[in-house]
């Protein structure tokens, strides 16, 4: 069985994280900047995480995109952010 989350588990490990969200007014998006931004050889790499609020559960697609998103900003292993999404109480190591 594949585990699923929506935008309130989303929001919490994106803070466990250490991502930061930027001030909004009015929509149904939010921005998380990522920690630290890696080094990139990209330089059209966007530095955050947009993030569709209100979402009890993503499609599978975009639970995809998300974890590759916050993998590509930190460095974290897919396994670790996967683990953090889906627990109720997650401790960064």
């Amino acid at each position: 069985m594949k585990a699923s989350f929506g935008s309130s588990e989303l929001i919490r490990c994106l803070k466990i994280l250490g991502f930061s969200p930027k001030s909004q007014d009015g929509t149904s998006h939010v921005k998380f900047e990522a920690p630290s931004q890696k080094e990139s050889q990209e330089s059209r790499e966007r530095p955050f995480i947009i993030v569709i609020l209100g979402r009890k559960d993503f499609d599978p697609h975009s639970q995809s995109r998300y974890i590759n998103q916050i993998f590509q900003k930190t460095g974290i292993a897919k396994k670790e952010i996967k683990k953090c999404l889906t627990q109720k109480k997650y401790k960064k190591r």
